[in-house]
């Protein structure tokens, strides 16, 4: 054991954080939890288990997630004595930095929307910044943060099995009420389709460019992921795992040495390809072809009917109405959750009666929705953002800890923007509960990644 220093006050820590040191001080403060005994020790293991715990449930039903939260809350807030120093630093993060001006400004434009209670309300998907300064001090462990997000949802995936065993059987009690053709468990089927394509990003880099039991393993995960995409029948999901899969293999190719071992990433890939490929065909082939056949048709309907009642239709028409706002309200946009009174007020304005057309309370498009609402200010923001989380997922990488899981956060925050495309991902409540949780594990600089016993 170390022996146990006062470590620095909170002026020194500030000092140094801005001085470009932050990596040495988590370091220390790191080192130093594990140099304490007695209570210290097991309420640092308590913490890692909670958060573990937290990270697990991530897959779960709303209410679960909320709750699941409470006892990470409890174990933060018992070693707060001891763990503040450590906190303290979330808050001089760039990722704290920059979600701040995310918030400042979502809130700033609740001055100009027509809608501000909704606003306010879309608005509390910010409430998981939370996370950033309680999982702080356990960052230490975050290879077991991110195994536990995959075994949460892979646990979630045999909850999709258990819904087709009961839509098969006529057990209605395990098919949450979905339609016939939305096979997502207890997620709402849109929902579903998001939060895997991000699940899968977490398995795809052990697989395509992973070694031994580990790569196995994640090829069998990234294959369940991808099964229980194909089985939400979210249309969207499909095309951005299919996207996330094509960029997996192209870094694969683009990055792994020695160039003889390049075959065995394509190969690999195009093996879990088809292999889920026969199995979703062999499983829920049907499901695939109807709807397939519905977005052709709805797609058509819209195109040269002007039909856009459809489902797809309608989020047509609502990505092309969010497009009209941004030109009309290019810097600022029309406030967070003035998209629905803008859209409601245009139709007014061309004498088209709101009650005829099928409005939603957002774009269906996560940068549609941020370029109408806050406008070009607020894409900025979201960039920077973006680009501050991605930096923090990479921070650390080698060509070798590429083919892990450690490199899951990085994929997994890609696809999330890629499902993103087609649902606004950072208004929605569980979509939103994953991502920031994934923007909090990648912060940085953070603790020197330890193992179980406290080894390097």
């Amino acid at each position: 054991m170390h022996a146990a220093g006062p470590g620095p006050g909170p002026k020194s820590v500030l000092r140094r954080a801005y001085a470009g040191q932050l990596i040495d001080v988590s370091a220390a403060f790191a080192q130093e939890r594990f140099g304490r005994v007695g209570i210290h020790e097991f309420g640092y293991r308590v913490h890692v288990a909670f958060a573990m715990l937290f990270c697990f449930l991530l897959a779960f039903p709303m209410s679960v997630v909320e709750l699941a939260g409470i006892p990470l809350w409890i174990i933060w807030a018992i070693r707060t004595w001891m763990v503040w120093r450590v906190s303290l630093l979330s808050f001089v993060e760039p990722m704290y930095v920059a979600i701040g001006a995310w918030a400042a400004w979502q809130f700033a434009s609740l001055g100009w929307s027509g809608d501000p209670a909704l606003g306010f309300d879309q608005l509390g998907a910010l409430r998981w910044v939370w996370t950033f300064f309680v999982l702080y001090p356990v960052l230490d462990q975050r290879r077991a943060l991110i195994i536990s997000m995959a075994c949460g949802f892979l646990f979630a995936n045999g909850v999709q099995a258990l819904h087709a065993i009961g839509a098969q059987v006529g057990w209605e009690a395990v098919t949450f009420g979905r339609m016939p053709d939305r096979i997502s468990g207890w997620w709402q089927p849109v929902v579903a389709g998001s939060l895997l394509t991000g699940a899968l990003g977490l398995h795809l880099p052990a697989a395509i460019m992973g070694r031994g039991r580990v790569q196995i393993l994640a090829c069998l995960g990234a294959g369940v992921t991808l099964l229980g995409v194909f089985a939400t029948g979210s249309r969207g999901a499909w095309l951005a795992s299919a996207a996330l899969m094509a960029i997996s293999l192209g870094i694969g190719v683009a990055t792994i040495r020695p160039s003889s071992r390049r075959w065995r990433v394509v190969i690999v890939g195009g093996v879990i390809a088809l292999a889920v490929a026969g199995v979703a065909w062999l499983v829920v082939g049907d499901s695939i072809a109807r709807r397939a056949a519905l977005a052709r048709e709805e797609i058509a309907g819209a195109i040269e009917h002007k039909q856009f009642t459809s489902d797809t239709g309608a989020r047509l028409l609502m990505w092309w109405w969010a497009l009209e706002a941004m030109g009309e309200h290019p810097v600022i946009g029309v406030g967070a959750g003035g998209y629905r009174a803008w859209v409601e007020s245009h139709l007014a304005e061309q004498g088209i009666d709101p009650a005829d057309r099928a409005t939603h309370d957002h774009a269906h498009s996560t940068p549609l929705q941020i370029g109408a609402t806050t406008g070009l200010v607020g894409l900025g923001i979201g960039a920077i953002l973006l680009a501050v989380a991605m930096r923090g997922a990479l921070t650390g990488l080698t060509r070798d800890t590429l083919g892990s899981y450690d490199a899951g956060p990085a994929f997994a925050i890609v696809g999330l923007m890629l499902a993103g495309l087609f649902d606004p991902v950072h208004i929605n409540a569980q979509t939103s509960a994953f991502l920031f949780t994934f923007f909090a594990i990648c912060q940085y600089p953070r603790p020197a990644q330890v193992g179980p016993k406290g080894g390097a």
